[in-house]
């Protein structure tokens, strides 16, 4: 019986539950999609890319298109469901890049922790949200000496509803790789952005409340599509 059972397809699939904003932003992009198909745009179907409902053009079946304009999707995002996850992506040249991820919920009541296991710590990047940082910390602080350290930090202009202490992101590139931040057009975002030239990969970081309305994550999105078209070939990963 079970042979029979595993060889008919499913008639269902299984989601996780969305959040209210989640819905919210899903309904928002439902109507401009009814928006722009009735001003005659055609071919136009939403596409969850990454787990982020997105407008693309559905091209027909027939001869393959050019694929200098089509949608390059983001890559599938790390799994963080535990409270860190540390995973591996290849490289260029065929190596391999480590990552770290936590969300440490305030590295002020950390520092001794992270300043005992700074000098033997072997991944490449580490990345850390909620990090509670402010300018009366500096970088050097944190005795990451082995790394380029990237930030931003909760300010009036990032986070309008809640300037006190809390959020903000961290990228930490170890130092045998050239890097670079990137700074968006606008600083309304908790949201840190690095470049790795040799590897030609883009790494984004941000830290978006539950209270911060739709828009923000929608002017996320057109931040990481910024600085991918500034970019071009790189690949993305957005954490």
């Amino acid at each position: 019986m079970s042979s029979v059972r595993s060889a008919i397809a499913p008639m269902y699939t299984i989601s996780a539950d969305r959040t209210v904003r989640q819905r919210d932003f899903l309904q928002h992009v439902r109507s401009e999609l009814k928006t722009r198909s009735e001003k005659g745009e055609p071919n136009l179907t939403i596409k969850f890319i990454s787990g982020i409902p997105r407008i693309v053009t559905s091209y027909p079946a027939g001869p393959e298109k050019s694929s200098k304009n089509a949608w390059d999707p983001l890559p599938a995002p790390l799994n963080l469901a535990s409270p860190f996850h540390s995973s591996t992506i290849p490289s260029p040249s065929s190596s391999i890049l480590s990552i770290f991820y936590q969300n440490v919920r305030g590295i002020n009541t950390k520092l001794d922790s992270l300043r005992h296991q700074a000098a033997h710590l072997t991944f490449d990047l580490l990345v850390f949200t909620e990090t509670w940082l402010s300018e009366q910390v500096a970088s050097a602080e944190l005795r990451l000496s082995n790394y380029h350290i990237f930030r931003t930090d909760r300010s009036p202009t990032n986070n309008k509803a809640k300037c006190g202490p809390g959020g903000g992101v961290l990228i930490a590139i170890s130092n045998k790789f050239s890097s670079y931040q990137w700074t968006p057009d606008e600083d309304i975002l908790e949201h840190a952005v690095v470049i790795m030239p040799e590897f030609r990969l883009i790494v984004s970081s941000i830290y978006l409340p539950s209270y911060q309305p739709t828009d923000h994550l929608e002017a996320y999105i057109n931040q990481l599509e910024s600085v991918s078209l500034k970019h071009p070939g790189f690949n993305l990963i957005a954490i």
